[in-house]
């Protein structure tokens, strides 16, 4: 199952780290449990050992019928492999629930933060007109039913689209012209994009062949 015939006849001390992990992956299976406890099993990794563990584990876990508890500091790892997510802080859950309603509805601050929202803002919710909007340090038209009174509302980056300040064709709310402080690399494929807004800061995120095409960079305009 996990491919590791070909460590038969080597010594522990000679295995690299990724092949402990299978070694240790597959003691554990040998017995069928119905549960496995999985502590940090992706760390100190190589990030290609890394990648290829969490698929390995992933194939695993929907291939048999164990539970897997799987223990992880790692935000992008627990969405990876997981049907629930617990969130704890200092021994206590914070929240549990599906991956969805974890990245959608945090239950609080300390949640929010470690799902990634990295947009947090103070304000209250009223009514107006058939729809409700968050007053705060932006107003913002939202869509969906809310309960009106004081709130924090979250923005995820990856959801704050940027587009040219001389080509929107968007509709007139919760468009804004922001300034850019900053873009720099998130991965080889996506970039940062620290965005001012009326004194407010914003964290956004997009294609790094958007940002290229659009010219971003500090003082832009957008």
């Amino acid at each position: 199952m996990l491919g590791i015939e070909h460590l038969l006849k080597r010594l522990p001390e000679t295995l690299s780290m990724g092949e402990q992990q299978r070694v240790a992956l597959a003691r554990a299976l040998a017995i069928e449990p119905k549960v496995i406890l999985l502590d940090e099993p992706l760390n100190s990794l190589d990030r290609l050992t890394h990648e290829s563990l969490l698929l390995e584990l992933k194939r695993i876990h929907e291939s048999t019928e164990t539970t897997f508890i799987h223990i992880t500091h790692d935000f992008i790892e627990a969405i990876s492999l997981a049907n629930r997510i617990a969130v704890l802080k200092d021994g206590k859950i914070e929240q549990c629930g599906s991956v969805e309603e974890i990245l959608r509805n945090p239950k609080n601050v300390f949640v929010a933060k470690f799902v990634g929202v990295k947009n947090l803002l103070r304000g209250k919710i009223v009514r107006e007109h058939g729809h409700y909007v968050f007053e705060g340090d932006m107003r913002i038209i939202l869509d969906g039913t809310y309960e009106c009174g004081n709130v924090m509302l979250g923005i995820r980056p990856e959801d704050i689209l940027i587009i040219s300040s001389s080509n929107c064709r968007f509709r007139s709310e919760n468009v804004f012209v922001a300034r850019v402080l900053d873009v720099y690399p998130l991965t080889l494929s996506t970039v940062r994009v620290l965005l001012e807004v009326n004194g407010i800061k914003l964290i956004a995120e997009t294609i790094k062949s958007k940002a290229i095409r659009m010219g971003l960079k500090r003082g832009s305009e957008i």
